[in-house]
Formats: structure tokens, sequence, C-alpha cells
């Protein structure tokens, strides 16, 4: 699979929603803030909406990988949590490079 093929952009869009499902969820169980709470609900709305746009295989995908890293040690999830956070503050210039470098890596 090449990077940046439409199949690789859509397996890490999908990648990203798991991530931003798992984070979503796993900051529900643990707070309870009714602003904070409301501001989330209307995220998990919009999350809601992107899985319904994926094909069913696409969703079956994403509830796998859910499954999976719910298995994962809480220290590994909290890594991939980390990892997924400092990625979105990311410029999209700053994102960029670092597929690039990537794409050089794995050549």
């Amino acid at each position: 699979m090449k990077v940046g093929t439409k199949e690789s952009r859509r397996k890490a869009l999908v990648i990203s929603r798991l991530v931003a499902t798992i984070t979503l969820t796993q900051t529900w169980n643990g707070w309870a803030d009714s602003g904070w709470l409301a501001s989330q609900m209307a995220q998990s709305d919009s999350q809601r909406t992107q899985m319904d746009q994926l094909s069913p295989e696409e969703r079956e995908q994403v509830r796998k990988n859910y499954l999976r890293f719910k298995k994962l040690p809480p220290q590994e999830r909290e890594r991939i949590r980390k990892n997924f956070h400092e990625w979105q503050q990311l410029s999209p210039e700053e994102k960029q490079k670092l597929r690039e470098r990537y794409k050089q890596m794995n050549r």
C-alpha cells in the first residue's frame, strides 16, 4: 500500500476516528463535569456521524481495534492517548513532514 493513496488516507482516517472514539469513551467514563460533559456529548454525536459514513467492513475494523486497545495495559493505553494528543497539536505542515519522514524510513 502506497503512502498517500486513497486507501492509505482512508485507513489513517479510520485509525484517527478510532483513537478519538476511544479517548472520548475513556473520558466519558472518568469525568462527569456538566459543562465538559455537554461538549463531549456534542463531539460524541459528531463521532457517530463519522462512523455512519464508514462501510460495514471499516466499522468492524474500528470495533476490533477498539477491543484490542481495551485489552492493552493501562500504561500502553495512556502512551497511545498521549501520542494522539501530541499529534493533534501539530500543524498540518509538521504532520506532512513527519509523514514524509516515515515514508522515507519505510522504503
